[in-house]
């Protein structure tokens, strides 16, 4: 059999070229792994192993969702290195052993950044909530009159020992794990559905295979009223009660777990209200669960804006806006300023704003959290420098911090944390996100809308907008429901009738306004989700796209929670990055997709065979 040889380019524009024995090396790789970053650039990461590829065009890959080389911002990161490694007294302290916390100049910078960039939260009803009918209080969706999610005062008042420094969010959630939770006493973990599907192998390499529960969203976000109803129901089965972990006293266990991404959620890209992120806390302190959030794209958002209103990417940018030369190509700052949306407060400050849980372990004095922000700077630096922070209470974060890697090895990353360190401290990484990253993702966010509008949508494919239910772009059409046979995802959510609703028990509105808290015309992150016409099948588009088209894309069946798929189905649905491509092969990807589903609307092709090909694919992704 004759070698094919691919030429595949990678976001830098550089070409390289992998033969077929290469290619089946790689698909000899774990698939989860290969496939969370984008997976080698020939086969999809293994998505379409033992597909027949017909290599005609330049590869384009539009699931990877990693920053382009363009927004990693090498000098800044230079500077960095060489001022921490030029003093010994900075230097000999960063090679050695760290604290079990993380290197305290980044706990405290991180506290200081946080604190100015998030809004301090007060509960309703507290000393300080300003009331509602003198403008400064909630609106029925449970948002302040100025859109900012904030009760009154400026500063969120986040401090050092409330945080600690991790390896990044995979790592850190796999330590939450190990430390807070145990097979024999966790009941479950509710995972918000579609997810992030490389978070379901950390929970059940922590013993919890089997009991992942898929938590199905509606217009705002997690469904509430669904997590209750299922918490009760859960509570009340049979249930040995066996711990195998003695927690105490540096931490405790929780009986439940909730995971989602409350801001810009990957895939679907929502973001839950002020009034949804409170209900959710409550729940969460009335079970005993602790909530779990991802938030590595709080600080990537921008107003949506049509592509013809945007500056051109010619303008040469400004020192002042381009600061200290980050990034390696065009996109190395803007001379426009993109206003930084205001941000809603954290699930974690919401739950230090109230009084201590009824759960925390009796006579310790200990306040544990039932949520906690697990963030990142993979997506705001790079994803290499493996750094990050959770956020929770002072007892929570030092029990995370006693946890027994970091006992032995110190805390994660202390080389790199401190080089972060002074990034941070510098001002350099946050020019680089409002200079660099935010106008970027925003232009190539417009793009792919503007893109969408003219060859996806004249076939009927919708895509949701996140924040708002409107017509926008170029007739892009935001949509936050599906066509009355699915979940307002744009799957199907089993035995769930009531995800299709937007209202909730206490009364917040469905539609826009809950949706986008007073924040309207506001997006983020890396991702588009879309959802296909009906009886299309989005394993089938994503098989075809890779076998006749060279175009890799994310099909909506890797979204379902594992083994717990039949709860929420997203048959019709594909994920879209658009962080990773140049902006011209976001555009061509695109359109030929559209080129690949028109076929499939013509009924061009065997599509039953590829149907059943591509299922079985789906099941090794998993």
């Amino acid at each position: 059999m004759a070698t094919i040889t691919n030429a595949s380019t990678g976001g830098d524009g550089s070409s390289s070229s992998s033969s077929s024995s290469s290619n089946n090396n790689n698909n000899n790789n774990n698939v989860n792994n290969d496939i969370s970053r984008g997976g080698t650039a020939s086969d999809g990461g293994g998505l379409f192993k033992g597909v027949k590829l017909a290599q005609k065009k330049k590869l384009i890959n539009l699931l990877r969702g990693w920053p382009a080389p363009s927004l990693l911002p090498a000098a800044d990161l230079q500077e960095a290195t060489n001022y921490v490694l030029s003093d010994p007294a900075i230097a000999v302290p960063v090679l050695q052993y760290g604290i079990d916390p993380g290197y305290q100049p980044l706990r405290e910078e991180v506290a200081r950044w946080l604190s100015e960039l998030y809004p301090r939260y007060t509960p309703p009803g507290s000393p300080g909530s300003p009331p509602a009918e003198k403008g400064g209080g909630r609106g029925s969706d449970g948002s302040s009159s100025d859109g900012s999610g904030s009760g009154s005062g400026s500063g969120a008042g986040i401090s050092a020992d409330e945080i600690t420094i991790t390896g990044g969010a995979s790592q850190s959630l796999a330590c939450v794990l190990q430390s807070f939770t145990d097979p024999g006493y966790t009941r479950a973990v509710w995972v918000a559905a579609p997810c992030y599907f490389m978070a379901c192998p950390i929970f059940e390499d922590n013993g919890f295979r089997g009991r992942l529960r898929a938590l199905p969203e509606d217009e705002g976000g997690v469904d509430v009223r669904v997590l209750e109803r299922r918490l009760k129901e859960c509570e009340a089965e049979p249930w040995e009660n066996r711990p195998l972990k003695n927690p105490y006293p540096d931490r405790k266990l929780y009986r439940h777990v909730i995971y989602l991404v409350a801001t810009c959620a990957n895939p679907s890209g929502k973001t839950m209200s002020l009034a949804r992120r409170e209900q959710l806390v409550h729940l969460a302190r009335e079970y005993d669960a602790l909530i779990i959030s991802d938030d590595v794209y709080d600080l990537l958002q921008w107003p949506v804006t049509p592509l013809s209103s945007l500056p051109s990417p010619s303008a040469s940018p400004s020192p002042s806006a381009t600061g200290t030369g980050s990034g390696s190509g065009s996109e190395s700052g803007s001379p426009f300023p993109v206003p930084r949306p205001p941000l809603l407060p954290l699930l974690s400050q919401i739950d230090a704003a109230l009084p201590p849980s009824r759960h925390n372990p009796a006579g310790s004095g200990k306040v544990f959290s039932h949520a906690i922000s697990n963030a990142s700077f993979s997506k705001l630096v790079g994803p290499g420098v493996r750094t990050g922070w959770i956020h929770a209470s002072a007892d929570f974060a030092y029990g995370f911090s006693v946890t027994g890697t970091n006992r032995s090895g110190g805390a994660a990353s202390q080389f790199a944390a401190a080089v972060v360190w002074r990034a941070l401290a510098s001002g350099r990484v946050a020019r680089h996100v409002d200079s660099v990253v935010r106008p970027a993702l925003r232009r190539r966010h417009a793009l792919a809308l503007d893109a969408i509008a003219r060859f996806l949508a004249p076939l009927g494919v919708t895509v949701w907008g996140g924040n708002t239910v409107r017509g926008a772009g170029q007739g892009v059409g935001f949509f936050s429901r599906g066509d009355g046979g699915g979940s307002s995802s744009g799957g199907s959510s089993s035995g769930d009738s009531s995800s299709n609703s937007s209202s909730s028990s206490s009364g917040e509105r469905g539609g826009e306004a809950e949706v986008g808290d007073g924040r309207e015309e506001v997006y983020g992150g890396y991702f588009l989700w879309l959802t296909l016409p009906e009886g299309v099948d989005s394993a089938v588009v994503a098989e075809r796209a890779r076998a006749e088209e060279d175009l890799i894309v994310a099909p909506g069946q890797i979204f379902e929670v594992a083994g717990d798929e039949d709860s929420a189905r997203f048959p019709r649905n594909l994920r879209l990055s658009y962080s990773w491509a140049d902006e011209e092969d976001i555009v061509e990807g695109i359109e030929r997709l559209a080129t690949v589903l028109r076929r499939m609307l013509r009924g061009e092709g065997d599509d039953e065979a590829r149907k059943e090909d591509a299922h079985g694919d789906a099941q090794v992704f998993k």
